[in-house]
């Protein structure tokens, strides 16, 4: 069977355990780095497929290179209606409806929210998208939609409705949920565990935006593959 060809957006947040990255990475992945996301590929031995952003976090002799090797570079100004991830997930499209987002969590707390809020922008694009570390995968659950969940027996998975979520039902949950409604501003659906490997989460009105963590995340020897 085929391995669908997917896009690898690399935002310019944290890149810690890059051996993990490498191996996430397959050969075939049409890569997309954002900004500074570049200098994330250097430390694994790869190239961009293609750049993007308005590069106010690259040196301009790093970009001349880039230029240079005839990597396709598309440059915007700082000041635009669009993040610069949000213009990669418009290139993305053109490319694959299937996009992982690495470097999407970082030091300040407003652009890993903007990361992950950006997950409703790629599902009206038409785009099946998670934002993946070491340790964490996040995803969207659509209306009507009966979704997996990754991941080992025990990671912790959390759901918080987007905005209003009802008729929600969960198989290989500790904690089961059946036709249940969750409301934004409640948090009960934190820190479920996944207890068998079949496990998956459905929706019918409304959408969950899912958290997968590792039930243990301060061992760096367990990671997603």
């Amino acid at each position: 069977m085929s391995i669908k060809r997917r896009v690898i957006i690399i935002a310019n947040g944290n890149f810690e355990h890059k051996d993990f990255y490498n191996d996430i990475i397959r050969e075939d992945d049409f890569i997309i780095s954002v900004d500074g996301g570049v200098k994330h590929l250097e430390k694994i031995g790869k190239v961009p497929d293609l750049m993007i952003g308005d590069f106010d976090s690259i040196e301009l002799d790093k970009l001349k290179f880039y230029e240079k090797q005839g990597i396709p570079i598309k440059r915007f100004p700082q000041d635009k209606d669009y993040t610069d991830t949000e213009l990669a997930l418009r290139e993305a499209k053109r490319i694959s409806s299937e996009v992982v987002l690495i470097g999407a969590f970082g030091k300040r707390m407003d652009h890993t929210f903007a990361n992950i809020y950006i997950l409703v922008e790629a599902k009206k694009l038409g785009l099946d998208m998670e934002l993946i570390n070491m340790y964490h995968r996040v995803f969207l659950v659509e209306e009507k939609q009966k979704k997996y969940i990754p991941g080992k027996i025990g990671d912790i998975v959390s759901i918080f409705p987007f905005p209003i979520s009802s008729g929600i039902t969960t198989y290989g949950l500790k904690y089961a949920l059946e036709n249940d409604t969750m409301k934004f501003g409640y948090a009960r659906g934190v820190s479920n565990i996944k207890v068998q490997e079949d496990a998956w989460i459905f929706v019918n009105t409304g959408s969950l935006l899912t958290f997968i963590v590792q039930k243990e995340v301060e061992n760096e020897n367990r990671a997603y593959k």
